[in-house]
């Protein structure tokens, strides 16, 4: 399905189907990390649901993804923003006004996690 998927333009029902691909694809990675979680992966499909802030983004979609579902793994909060969703609300903020030291720490440290440290 992802071969089909990457030859067609993208689109709202395009990016979709894309993101069902992707979180389908993390869920199975991740049982197959951890077969003792394996339904509580499996019911987390709903929680992988891109919001507004990721739309389009599907290059983030896939960080947040990992996010969500190891945190699934950890019993750990998945309401809270991932560092890919953080990231995207950094960018947006600094175009429409400087950000200071602060904000650009915590930018650069959500990057980082979704990008990997350089």
């Amino acid at each position: 399905m992802k071969k089909i998927l990457d030859q067609l333009p993208s689109n709202n029902i395009v990016d979709a189907w894309r993101c069902i691909a992707i979180a389908e694809d993390k869920i199975k990675e991740f049982q197959q990390k951890y077969p003792k979680h394996k339904k509580e992966l499996y019911n987390s499909f709903k929680s992988l649901c891109p919001n507004n802030i990721l739309d389009g983004k599907l290059n983030l979609y896939e960080s947040h993804c990992d996010e969500i579902l190891q945190r699934v793994i950890d019993g750990e909060d998945i309401d809270c923003a991932t560092n890919a969703e953080l990231c995207v609300i950094f960018s947006e903020m600094s175009l429409k006004s400087p950000i200071n030291e602060s904000y650009s720490r915590a930018y650069e440290y959500c990057f980082n996690k979704v990008f990997g440290e350089n």
